[in-house]
């Protein structure tokens, strides 16, 4: 088990980059169960830029916060 954990520390980066390149490749090649309403569309538009906002705000706290502390 801390064979496996020390591989996936030592290369959680690749991990994460195939990771997010098959959730790509689903998200294209696939299509919606239900058809969706225009207004539907805006809103989840609208709140997943929200989301990004949030993390990337959340980074930069975060990175601020680490760099006073040294």
């Amino acid at each position: 088990m801390e064979r496996l954990l020390h591989v996936i520390k030592k290369n959680r980066l690749k991990i994460s980059r195939i990771l997010i390149v098959c959730l790509i490749l689903i998200d294209f090649l696939s299509t919606p169960r239900w058809p969706m309403k225009p207004l539907t569309i805006i809103l989840l538009e609208v709140l997943a830029f929200a989301l990004v906002l949030i993390a990337a705000f959340g980074r930069l706290w975060m990175a601020k916060g680490f760099e006073g502390s040294r």
